[in-house]
């Protein structure tokens, strides 16, 4: 059995729902309980700070903050290096990035707006200041897919590079940011792959004699497990068909990148041709109006540019083993659970 041990302030508070008789109003009182639902009468500011959240895979909530925070420095020390520009982004927008996922509506002055799906219309902009940026920022997708891998709000770490022209070259410079991380953090150097999308299927129906015309979760856990077999972690599947992916992609230079049988990035050469993304808006039927602002842009000579997003919960859940990506946020924002 679990037990899960908390630090407790308003101990006022906590003797109205029968915790304990005896204690000062004003102590400090340590609580251990088998059930973290008991805790539903307090608000995260009462419970102030988790000391141990025990997990299946051993480690504790505070050892999977710390992680976070390694991460986070690694990240921003390894492009620090490189002379990226670190940059910030507002978070609700009237438009959404990501033509494949729900967006969170909110009323905004009279006004529908939306918590922005990822910073990539903003990054894309900024790339054009800048050349080579990054951003760490909350990311949040409406979906209602209550997975042991998807949040309704997760820590998006965003990469994005003036005059690149191959999603190769968006590869090569990922490889060497997860090899940085992965060696500071769990001191080994990581072993990576390249596929293509058709080999991908190829391969998946070598392993299970099934055929799939596209890539799903259970191929990437198929493929994942095949590599690690050899001690490859990271899969890099390149060329998706272009229909996968959004507006701003250019063509078949695309990529996703598999961590032990989860995909934890996505990337690509972006377009940047004002006609190409006229062009893609009104083919897929884009609201023209509320993308106006990035598209004007790219009237005026944009270089050619590429980037890719890394969900951090997932690397975290992917390197430490963790079975559900909850547990690997602070305070975690799933489709069926805001507690607060």
């Amino acid at each position: 059995m679990e037990n899960f041990i908390v630090r407790i302030i308003n101990i006022k508070k906590l003797k109205t729902i029968g915790f304990i008789e005896s204690v000062k109003n004003n102590e400090i009182f340590f609580l251990v309980i088998e059930d973290l639902n008991l805790l539903d009468g307090l608000t995260i500011w009462t419970i102030i700070e988790i000391l141990d959240y025990s997990t299946k895979n051993g480690k504790s909530k505070k050892y999977e903050i710390e992680c976070n925070a390694k991460i986070l420095k690694y990240f921003g020390e390894y492009l620090d290096k490189l002379n990226f520009t670190e940059i910030t982004n507002s978070k609700i927008s009237s438009s959404s990035a990501e033509s494949g996922s729900a967006s969170i509506m909110l009323d905004y002055f009279s006004k529908k707006i939306s918590l922005t799906q990822s910073p990539q219309l903003y990054k894309q902009i900024m790339v054009g200041v800048f050349d080579k940026i990054y951003e760490i920022g909350k990311v949040y997708r409406g979906d209602k897919s209550n997975t042991n891998k998807h949040l309704v709000e997760f820590t998006g770490l965003d990469v994005e590079i003036a005059n690149v022209t191959s999603v190769d070259e968006l590869i090569e410079i990922e490889t060497g940011l997860l090899r940085y991380i992965v060696e500071n953090l769990n001191s080994y150097s990581p072993s990576f792959k390249i596929i293509t999308y058709s080999e991908a299927l190829s391969l998946f129906e070598k392993l299970t004699s099934k055929k799939q015309n596209n890539i799903n979760s259970e191929i990437e856990l198929t493929i994942g497990n095949h590599f690690l077999k050899n001690e490859i972690e990271f899969i890099f599947i390149k060329n998706y068909p272009d229909s996968e992916r959004a507006f701003y992609t250019n063509g078949i230079e695309n990529f996703d990148l598999l961590y032990n049988g989860v995909e934890i990035t996505s990337g690509s050469i972006r377009i940047n041709k004002y006609t190409e993304l006229i062009n893609n808006v009104e083919s897929l039927n884009l609201n023209k109006e509320e993308l106006q602002f990035y598209l004007d842009q790219f009237k005026f000579d944009m270089p050619v540019h590429g980037g890719f997003g890394i969900v951090l919960e997932r690397f975290i859940k992917q390197n430490m083993n963790i079975q559900d990506i909850s547990d690997c946020a602070i305070i975690p924002k799933t489709s069926n659970f805001i507690k607060y």
